[in-house]
């Protein structure tokens, strides 16, 4: 062999060396994509679960609900233990939503999920016994979860959050 084919197949190597790496690197990104597809799948079947333990709690605990309404409307109509039971729940809530606000940040959680969270908790934080538990435990959530609450807050509009609520202010 003479060194102009030596050379040609020299070239020829490399083409193919190269294209194998294109075609590995496309591979790699289709992969890529595929994981990120099932990490949000994941991501919604457990947001969907901690929602129901979440709902669960008001539904199953007696008189929940009504703790949860009474607070939510000023924390200065609870007593006794009431507080405790509105704090304990109202925590749930916040770290439910500051999970999903980080996933939602981080392309995790699916944008249509992330609209139903953001609404709920921008009506939660406008109501005045929210914003209590908020002066008081501001401290144990993410800097970056503080700030978007904090501007929730600075932006609220009050208004009944549910519908034997809204009948009965009109």
């Amino acid at each position: 062999m003479d060194i102009q084919s030596l050379e040609l197949l020299a070239n020829l190597a490399e083409i193919f060396g190269v294209l194998a790496v294109v075609g590995s690197l496309a591979y790699v990104g289709i992969q890529i994509r595929h994981n990120m597809q099932a990490t949000q799948i994941t991501a919604a079947q457990v947001h969907l679960e901690g929602y129901r333990a979440i709902a669960g709690n008001l539904v199953r605990a007696p008189g929940m609900a009504d703790v949860f309404r009474r607070g939510l409307e000023g924390f200065s109509g609870l007593k006794d233990d009431e507080p405790m039971r509105f704090f304990a729940h109202l925590s749930m809530v916040l770290n439910f939503s500051e999970a999903s606000y980080l996933q939602w940040k981080r392309g995790v959680l699916f944008e249509e999920q992330w609209t139903g969270v953001n609404a709920s908790t921008t009506d939660i934080m406008a109501m005045p016994g929210a914003q209590t538990y908020w002066s008081h435990r501001r401290h144990w959530f993410s800097s970056d979860f503080q700030t978007w609450i904090d501007d929730i807050i600075r932006m609220a509009e009050s208004k009944p959050l549910y519908p034997d609520r809204l009948s009965q202010s009109e």
